[in-house]
């Protein structure tokens, strides 16, 4: 009993815990508690990280392999003359033996809820009809939680004032023998004229969801890692963390967009 006095076998009086120091035990370990808890939710969140980067680690190569075969050296599959890939194209991966459960990041609620396949028009190859668009934000378990990018110069007027992201701009397919061509067009961070090369350029990355703004690929919130940063894909099979300092600069690197800040005008 809390503030009893206990005797001992020898006879000997020894008091109990009292209330005060109960409550201050409770205090100690609610403090360490507190200390503890959120090293404890990083280091989840990075093995999260790592398990994304297997993902799309799995995911690009399965596309360099597709890319070597196809007759234009075509770095990621889309319809004939479409700007905007969608993931019903998932056939590719999973003709190549890619788990379904990759295209979900751990760090999201994604997951498919159907297995049964629709047929693909263009390739009468089967898909999976819930992996064939990108999810809202991390909460959601509808879609895909990564974004394919297999343009250069998809959305150069968003950035400068047309706040459609849809918008086709002036578009340029990445293909295998561009890589090593393709110069920078816009001038943007002084880009004009460079070549990005296979280890710049973004083939996939953690899908955006900076909903409704429209596409930013910038980190938000709501996005599969939070703001801190975001998992990409390269060209050259490459997978790493782009941190959010280093984020504008590696997109527009790689997408010639004429982008310089985090959202459009």
């Amino acid at each position: 009993m809390i503030g009893a006095h206990k005797v001992t076998a020898g006879g000997k009086h020894r008091a109990g815990m009292t209330l005060v120091e109960l409550l201050v035990v409770i205090a100690v370990l609610g403090l360490l508690a507190a200390l503890l808890l959120p090293g404890l939710g990083r280091t989840r969140e990075r093995g999260r990280r790592a398990a994304c980067l297997n993902n799309l680690k799995q995911i690009v190569t399965a596309n360099l392999i597709y890319a070597d075969e196809d007759d234009a050296g075509r770095l990621s599959p889309h319809e004939r003359g479409a700007v905007y890939p969608l993931f019903h194209h998932n056939w590719l991966w999973l003709d190549a033996g890619v788990s379904p459960k990759l295209f979900y990041c751990p760090s999201t609620n994604q997951r498919y809820e159907r297995d049964s396949a629709l047929m693909d028009p263009f390739t009468g190859k089967p898909y999976i009809p819930d992996l064939s668009g990108p999810s809202m934000n991390a909460s959601t378990t509808a879609g895909n939680s990564y974004q394919a990018l297999p343009f250069y110069r998809n959305m150069e007027n968003y950035w400068n004032g047309n706040t459609n992201w849809r918008d086709n701009s002036d578009p340029v397919p990445k293909t295998l023998n561009g890589l090593n061509s393709y110069r920078h067009r816009h001038n943007a961070f002084s880009l004009q004229g460079q070549v990005a090369g296979p280890s710049a350029t973004w083939l996939f990355c953690d899908g955006d969801r900076h909903i409704p703004s429209g596409r930013c690929f910038y980190p938000d919130p709501e996005n599969n890692h939070g703001q801190a940063g975001g998992n990409v894909a390269f060209a050259d099979g490459g997978v790493r963390w782009v941190s959010r300092a280093d984020y504008v600069y590696s997109h527009e690197l790689s997408q010639d967009n004429n982008r310089t800040r985090p959202y459009p005008r």
